[in-house]
């Protein structure tokens, strides 16, 4: 199945995971974490924390799933993916990394749909051009059926 490139908040969408741009540690940043955390509310906080004191720091390049604590957002599961930022080496292959694990990991899980930002390209920096040219070709190479909404609140048909 073929990604597509919607407008909208991440916050809003309907999907069995969505995927949050996440840091190493799962620190509460601004952007899509937190959005998220505003819209998930005490409970995505508290989960957060839990899955930090577990997995935290999680690599660069690495997914991690929890189960969705909120009924503010509409999904299963919340992947807290950690991106490469510009200065890191190879940041587009690891980037491309990055989302085939996350495809791999939905798969196992029997996900259907798939919400996410185009990581990388907020706080870390990354082209958002050339990141959403890397997560889109890396999806219409491995996703299979999974359904992927790629949602950006500025969305542009020239990426």
């Amino acid at each position: 199945m073929k990604a597509r490139l919607i407008q909208g908040y991440i916050e809003d969408a309907e999907a069995d995971v969505i995927v949050n741009a996440a840091d190493c540690c799962i620190w509460f940043g601004d952007g899509v974490d937190g959005s998220l955390r505003q819209r998930g509310g005490w409970d995505y906080i508290h989960a957060c924390q839990e899955v930090a004191r577990k997995y935290a720091p999680i690599p660069t390049g690495e997914v991690v799933f929890m189960r969705n604590p909120s009924a503010h957002l509409k999904c299963r599961y919340i992947a807290h993916a950690v991106s490469p930022c510009w200065q890191d080496n190879q940041p587009y292959e690891i980037l491309t990394e990055l989302v085939k694990k996350l495809l791999i990991r939905s798969k196992k899980k029997g996900i259907k749909k798939i919400a996410m930002p185009i990581l990388g390209s907020g706080a870390f920096r990354l082209c958002i051009n050339r990141a959403y040219r890397s997560i889109n070709n890396t999806i219409n190479k491995t996703s299979g059926r999974i359904e992927v909404l790629i949602i950006h609140p500025d969305f542009c048909q020239s990426y």
